[in-house]
């Protein structure tokens, strides 16, 4: 299954219509120059019924409820669509008018709130299917000299995505007022009289060459034609594998040997036990369903573990608490200086 999660938290803070139409425009045409035009939580609920269906969520603590409500290995994607700048995206906040302020217990990256959650996000990884993934749909979400996604997939133990540029949104009005000219006739727009009224919201697209476009022309150019209302048709272009733990795993199911297991063993090592145990080398063990501690004969008080095929086949979503706790006690053995076996269950 595909699971749309999307920001409630930001208000939409104009008193009416107009008023949010208005923002940007040129005076000419009764517009407020002065503001910037940001989506709110009620653009996203549009587009989240345009797109399937959309769960709301405000807090950190609202987007763990939403991905545990899920069954175990059913969530093949989970797009969060949020405000974003780079080093973290946000559910919730305050949008003025020339920019968005991101609220602590909303922001997903290296924020108090989401560091204190990331242990509950990893018991949660068995909601995902071992080839799930998670896009954060937020602007320049993927952005160089970030680590957001690298941070986030240490957290869900799955590859997760995002944008390297901003995502474009729009809203659609309609007005009775006339058109507006500059002095040379050229039609600058219709008035925004104060019975204008938005008769669509949710509008969006994510396209770099639209962004150069609008760069250098003006957004006014780039019109909102192009924009589609489909959360899922939005492609993002940056990824991070930092901590897909089943990525490395699905490569030695399909070709086990010493290189692809050892891979596994010090990958899962790293991400759960960076600290603990003596651990000289891993190996593989075709024959084993477990896990094999055996002196090295080569680094003196290090020991290196077998890691066995059997035990590689059994690591899925939900049997990944069980492999990493055995895992621990193999550790152990190494640091106590003991070869022995231990048996996948």
């Amino acid at each position: 299954m595909k699971l749309l999660v999307h920001g409630s938290g930001f208000r939409r803070p104009y008193r009416a219509d107009p008023e949010e139409l208005r923002c940007g425009k040129p005076r000419e045409v009764r517009g407020n120059p002065d503001c910037t035009w940001f989506p709110s939580s009620l653009d996203w609920e549009w587009l989240g019924r345009s797109s399937g269906g959309s769960t709301p969520v405000g807090t950190i603590a609202d987007l763990l409820a939403a991905i545990r409500a899920q069954p175990p290995d059913s969530i093949e994607e989970l797009r969060i669509v949020g405000h974003s700048n780079g080093n973290f995206l946000a559910v919730a906040g305050t949008t003025l008018p020339d920019k968005v302020i991101f609220a602590e217990s909303a922001m997903i990256g290296d924020s108090a709130t989401f560091n204190a959650a990331r242990s509950a996000f990893r018991s949660a990884q068995d909601r995902f299917r071992a080839d799930g993934r998670v896009v954060l749909a937020g602007c320049g979400s993927g952005g160089i000299g970030s680590n957001l996604l690298e941070l986030v997939s240490h957290t869900v133990l799955r590859t997760v995505a995002g944008f390297t540029q901003p995502i474009l949104y729009a809203i659609d009005g309609t007005t009775r007022g006339p058109f507006v000219k500059d002095r040379s006739g050229k039609v600058i727009g219709r008035r925004i009289d104060d019975d204008a009224r938005i008769v669509l919201r949710g509008k969006v697209m994510y396209s770099p060459a639209a962004n150069r476009i609008e760069d250098i022309l003006g957004a006014d150019l780039l019109g909102t034609g192009a924009l589609r209302t489909n959360a899922w048709e939005l492609q993002p272009d940056a990824k991070s594998k930092a901590g897909d733990i089943f990525d490395v795993v699905r490569r030695c199911k399909v070709s086990p040997d010493v290189i692809s297991a050892a891979e596994v063993g010090f990958r899962m090592q790293n991400e759960f036990y960076p600290f603990r145990g003596q651990v000289a080398g891993m190996g593989y063990a075709a024959e084993l369903s477990g896990l094999r501690v055996i002196e090295d004969r080569k680094v003196k008080d290090k020991m290196t573990i077998n890691v066995g095929k059997g035990f590689i086949d059994r690591i899925t979503p939900t049997t990944l608490d069980q492999r990493v706790r055995e895992l621990a006690m193999a550790l152990d053995m190494t640091s106590q200086n003991r070869a022995g076996v231990v048996p996948a269950s």
